[in-house]
């Protein structure tokens, strides 16, 4: 079987950037490694001023130009276009887009039997965004998720909140539960933590909100608690990360926090290994890999209650959820792994156990896999 990936696709395996292009590089490659199975991935990219094939981890990626002008204003149409055209070239029995955007709707547009997940849900996502532009680019993608909907007949559900989210929207739409997959590298974490290192791993930007993980730990400096902060990863708004160095250098804890800067997947499994705890404050989820990725590696979570992070953690169980944006409740979570840590190891070990259930890739690839044969065979909405 020929399949086809729709999406943003890494560059390489230390060069990913954000839990969608985790997922898709972890399904394509576990897939090209099946003996039955040839796999392409499509991906477009700001930087490239052609088109290009490469094979990456038995992947044959197919690169194009990403639309640098008027892309909102056209609903993504010149991506829509190369997506529908490439496709019918490689003549795949299926084609998955993630991310109900451009993918989704030239990936519709190719005539080829497809599926799609969606990833994050853009108008939520969008009310976390800074400026205009980019508040404007949200709402288009909401409607092209809005498009994306009505030419589907399957979609692959990764939580419970994407369900709760589009409601009435799927109506009409045969919906497959599968949550993402974690890549082996983390269920094979078994280091000793060290109790008093917390890690955030993610990108450094406003949706991550970061800056009140940073109030947190200046509270917990003030009442004496004994921590290192460590925050693994990238940026893609400057301005941001500058506010937050300002923040964490101004501040009470600024010997204790540490800025990693972005590092591959090997690196945050070592530092997962180091950390006794993982904490993301985000203020918006649908499903965080990161958040996956700890619980795989057996650490307890500290998380927000935003999106699809409650259907992950279970609050007193395989870790804390608190409110979103309340650096009080954040620190006295904190706090308490802190100051107890085998009750820290005990909800780390409980994490570990629903990452076996539910996020071990092979699993997750028998059951694509089995999505994959029902739309070829024409099984419809039901």
């Amino acid at each position: 079987m020929r399949v086809a990936f729709v999406s943003e696709y890494p560059r390489s395996a230390d060069d990913v950037v954000g839990g969608v292009q985790a997922v898709v590089r972890s399904l394509a490659t576990a897939m090209a490694s099946r003996q039955d199975l040839e796999v392409h991935a499509l991906s477009f990219h700001g930087e490239l001023a052609t088109a290009r094939e490469e094979i990456v981890g038995g992947v044959c990626v197919h690169r194009f130009p990403a639309t640098r002008r008027f892309g909102n204003l056209t609903l993504g149409w010149a991506e829509r276009c190369t997506t529908a055209s490439a496709l019918r070239a490689i003549d795949p029995d299926i084609a998955h887009a993630h991310v109900l955007g451009p993918a989704a709707l030239g990936t519709a547009q190719s005539g080829v039997p497809w599926t799609a997940t969606a990833h994050g849900m853009q108008e939520a996502e969008g009310r976390t965004l800074r400026g205009l532009r980019n508040r404007v680019r949200a709402h288009t993608y909401r409607r092209m998720e809005r498009m994306s909907l009505r030419r589907l007949d399957h979609l692959i559900v990764i939580s419970p909140y994407v369900l709760e989210y589009f409601g009435a929207e799927l109506e009409g739409i045969r919906t497959h539960s599968i949550e993402n997959p974690v890549e082996p590298r983390f269920f094979d974490v078994h280091a000793t933590p060290d109790p008093h290192t917390i890690l955030f791993s993610g990108r450094l930007i406003p949706r991550k909100n970061v800056e009140c993980l940073i109030r947190a730990a200046a509270r917990l400096q003030r009442a004496g608690v004994e921590f290192e902060l460590r925050l693994a990863g990238g940026t893609d708004d400057d301005e941001y990360e500058r506010s937050l160095r300002n923040l964490a250098n101004g501040g009470p804890a600024a010997s204790r926090i540490r800025f990693l800067g972005p590092i591959g997947s090997d690196r945050v499994a070592e530092e997962l290994g180091r950390a006794g705890i993982f904490v993301l404050p985000s203020r918006q989820e649908t499903a965080s890999v990161a958040i996956m990725e700890a619980m795989a590696a057996g650490r307890a979570v500290v998380a927000t209650d935003v999106g699809g992070t409650k259907h992950l953690v279970s609050d007193g169980s395989s870790g804390r959820v608190v409110p979103p944006d309340d650096d009080v409740a954040l620190a006295d979570a904190l706090s308490g792994y802190l100051d107890d840590a085998a009750l820290a190891a005990e909800h780390g070990r409980a994490a570990r156990r629903v990452a076996e259930e539910r996020f071990r890739l092979e699993r997750v690839v028998d059951r694509t896999l089995s999505v994959y044969q029902q739309v070829r065979e024409g099984n419809g909405p039901h």
